[in-house]
């Protein structure tokens, strides 16, 4: 028995290992695992298991932490800034950057033409594009004694910092940076948070949307939800957080480049060159910091005033809100859920270097200049819209235009999850092999139903 709790254990592995060895005790199981647990020490585990990053799994947390201060009103600032930190899960694959993600392909709709895609988005570790640096980092994380594993592979993979302590922040800095991080993912026309992943959100039958620069609405929505409770947060309590430096570098940039943005553009409800030059810049300073911290944080934090970052926050917001107008209006007021763009001017870059073992790669390029499209509705946009007014009048707006819309299916009395997809090209995800009213393409999906009545009950109707 000393043997098997002198290493790392599962509760269920721990009674088959005893099972396996003969290990039986006067006791019964429920009083030997509370002692056990009462002299285990319990480490948190994550493990990457897909070929790529939920566009909407994160999405998620904002719901946590408001269900605990539902509980605990009185804890929230305590919570927020003075609980344990919280580490960065070290995942073995990361998203390339732009000039890496994006490559000049056939275009599957017209043959004998070329076209942009994305069909390559994150690099795993001992593929082409994982950074050396990152897996040196990775294999120092593995191979250190204090590392804990179960027998599935998932552990402990904490980021470290340059002197090899693990590096963590505060729940406020933590949600803080991926508000902000998020915002910095707006796509194109500054409407729905693109699917840099590679995958798309709980509907993955939509997944050739991440290849074609798709974005989505329902994650706009959440990241509006998240910077505006951090910006509350900040007001309520002036209290200043601590991040890393390399972040801090980073959120300046994509102020300053707002900042710029904001000063070019007269009329929001308009796309013009200031919005995909905006875009590059917000891109390109979620990539420079992407870098600083591939491998390892270098550890030092900067405090920043809540003053300072609400400012940053509130411009934040405004921006959003701009891009969620620009998408209602295409709808006379009914929010759409995803989009993708079709590029339409690009410049050549060198291939990258051909890896023994792997395929060669695409001819990458930069791309220049989109065209926006949008897909037929959803029933995700208008729910997740719910969620960020409070405006009785504008929620009731919401509901009577979602019942007369093509989501709601006359003859049933209920919501289907999505309107016809006739006009959709094949490759917007595997959906299209679907006849209309099997599986997720234009059925009434229970989960997705639920989820729009529960926002009704939630708005007082």
């Amino acid at each position: 028995m000393t043997a098997l709790l002198g290493k790392p254990f599962c509760v269920g592995q721990l009674f088959s290992d005893m099972k396996a060895q003969g290990i039986a005790f006067s006791i019964d199981r429920t009083e030997l695992l509370s002692k056990v647990i009462s002299a285990a020490d319990q480490s948190f585990a994550g493990q990457y298991a897909q070929n790529g990053f939920w566009a909407d799994h994160w999405t998620y947390t904002l719901d946590l932490v408001e269900n605990y201060v539902s509980v605990f009103p009185d804890k929230e600032s305590s919570l927020l800034w003075d609980s344990d930190p919280v580490p960065f899960f070290m995942s073995p694959s990361i998203v390339k950057s732009r000039t890496d993600r994006y490559s000049l392909v056939d275009n599957p709709n017209a043959h004998g033409t070329s076209t942009i895609r994305v069909y390559n988005a994150v690099a795993a570790i001992g593929e082409p594009g994982f950074p050396p640096e990152r897996k040196v980092a990775m294999e120092a994380i593995w191979g250190d004694s204090s590392y804990v594993a179960d027998q599935g592979g998932a552990g402990g993979s904490w980021q470290r910092d340059k002197s090899g302590k693990i590096f963590s922040v505060s729940i406020i800095a933590k949600l803080l940076m991926l508000g902000s991080l998020k915002f910095s993912t707006l796509d194109p026309q500054g409407m729905g948070v693109e699917m840099e992943g590679g995958k798309p959100g709980w509907n993955d039958a939509m997944n050739g949307l991440p290849g074609l620069v798709g974005s989505g609405m329902p994650e706009t929505y959440e990241m509006l939800r998240l910077v505006k409770y951090v910006r509350l947060e900040l007001q309520k309590f002036s209290r200043a957080v601590s991040l890393p430096t390399e972040f801090v570098t980073f959120l300046y940039e994509v102020s300053n480049a707002l900042d710029t943005y904001n000063s070019q553009v007269k009329d929001v409800t308009t796309s013009g060159p200031a919005d995909f030059e905006y875009w590059d810049a917000s891109n390109l300073a979620r990539e420079k910091y992407r870098a600083a911290v591939v491998g390892t944080f270098g550890g030092s934090t900067s405090l920043v005033t809540a003053a300072d970052l609400v400012k940053i926050l509130t411009a934040f917001e405004t921006k959003t809100q701009q891009g969620i107008d620009r998408a209602l209006a295409m709808n006379n007021g009914l929010s759409p859920t995803y989009f993708y763009y079709e590029c339409t001017g690009y410049e050549m870059l060198v291939p990258i270097a051909t890896v023994p073992g792997f395929p060669p790669p695409a001819t990458t390029v930069q791309v220049k200049s989109f065209k926006l499209h949008a897909l037929p509705l959803f029933l995700e946009g208008p729910t997740r819209h719910f969620k960020v007014t409070s405006d009785p009048a504008v929620r009731k707006t919401i509901y009577e235009k979602t019942k007369a819309s093509n989501l709601y299916d006359s003859a049933l009395k209920m919501y289907t999850l999505s309107e016809s997809l006739k006009a959709m090209p094949q490759d917007v995800g595997r959906m299209m092999a679907f006849s209309a009213g099997w599986l997720e393409n234009q059925s009434v999906w229970l989960h997705m139903s639920y989820k729009f009545y529960l926002e009704l009950l939630r708005a007082g109707l």
